[in-house]
């Protein structure tokens, strides 16, 4: 018996960050700077895919992306990221064994350009989203 089944969500969004004029920091050291208004259509996407290849072995898929996006000091580019899991029950469905990894690719990097007074910065972050998990559970 197969069982496939997809379900695809989609989310847009309108982002607009309005301008700071003469804005004053006061954090350690006086600053003053201004910003100007920024506005970007977003979204994202996520797929899930399940497959059952039999009564007692199942795998499942997740993809998401997000679109790049803006921040009040910069911009967001677009990140992107895999799921992937297989799971198989044994001994009369009491048990199960199971292979899971979460961002297996290593894409979900959020890569921030950051814009101020004088200067650029531009980093690329790893938030450590990639696992690969392999376990067995048992149901009393």
């Amino acid at each position: 018996m197969r069982n496939d089944r997809f379900k695809v969500n989609l989310k847009s969004f309108y982002n607009q960050i309005h301008p700071c004029f003469n804005c004053l920091d006061s954090y350690s050291v006086e600053n003053s700077f201004a910003a100007e208004q920024q506005q970007i259509y977003a979204g994202n996407a996520k797929l899930n895919a399940n497959y059952k290849f039999d009564e007692s072995t199942e795998a499942r898929f997740t993809a998401i992306y997000l679109a790049p996006d803006i921040i009040p000091q910069g911009s967001i580019d677009s990140r992107f990221s895999l799921d992937a899991g297989v799971k198989k029950s044994i001994q009369q469905g009491k048990g199960e064994l199971f292979l899971n990894a979460t961002d297996f690719l290593n894409t979900m990097i959020i890569r921030k350009k950051i814009i101020g007074n004088n200067f650029t910065y531009t980093s690329n972050n790893y938030y450590e989203t990639q696992v690969i998990r392999l376990g067995y559970s048992y149901k009393f």
